[in-house]
């Protein structure tokens, strides 16, 4: 991820990331544990690409009780202002599967605007996905 510098009006430094926590999409592959008798597994594709569809933030542990809730939520955008307790964890959704990325944020970052598409603008699976982040 690459980091650079801004200064605002007030002169103050901060900390913008360029590149988004997440990755926008990620294969997953599928497979069973048990095959019924009389089948047999059959997958066109043994990859599929799963689209980045949401974040959550923890602090200290990766538990619910680590669960940090955004600010008040806008139309598509969700901000959440970060404690100085560190560390803060990122956790990655992504769409039709249970499999999330997990990765502590840097230490300097202390808050993340999380922008989701509008379903009926172009999503094909009528699931809001995430569009941009912009984390300081």
């Amino acid at each position: 991820m690459r980091c650079f510098l801004l200064i605002f009006f007030v002169l103050s430094p901060v900390i913008a990331c360029a590149a988004s926590p997440c990755p926008a999409q990620i294969g997953i592959s599928e497979s069973t544990k048990v095959i019924p008798p009389g089948f047999r597994v059959f997958l066109e594709d043994g990859t599929k690409e799963r689209l980045l569809i949401g974040m959550e933030f923890y602090v200290g542990k990766l538990d619910i009780s680590g669960l940090l809730i955004p600010d008040p939520i806008k139309k598509f955008q969700t901000i959440w202002q970060f404690p100085k307790v560190q560390p803060i964890w990122i956790i990655c959704d992504y769409q039709d599967t249970d499999l999330t990325l997990a990765r502590e944020m840097p230490s300097e970052t202390s808050s993340c605007t999380v922008t989701l598409s509008d379903p009926q603008n172009g999503a094909l699976t009528g699931q809001r996905l995430v569009s941009s982040t912009k984390c300081w």
